[in-house]
């Protein structure tokens, strides 16, 4: 009965120490996918200023004068 208590101790003890890595692990490769994702909306939010912008500034454009054609 010893035996199995010690046996099965250090089973625990290994199981959780794989799931501290297993975590760990998650938690960066998580960390990592929402940097990723954060740069991503940041370029595609100021692409999208970007083009809001210029859609503004073609609507609010006066029209171009036209130059007068010479003759001769």
């Amino acid at each position: 009965m010893d035996e199995k208590r010690k046996r099965n101790g250090r089973e625990t003890e290994e199981k959780w120490k794989r799931n501290g890595r297993e975590m760990e692990e998650k938690r960066k490769r998580n960390g990592r996918e929402t940097e990723e994702k954060w740069k991503r909306n940041g370029r595609e939010t100021e692409e999208k200023r970007v083009k809001t912008v210029k859609r503004r500034n073609r609507e609010t454009a006066k029209p171009r004068k036209q130059r007068a054609k010479r003759s001769g």
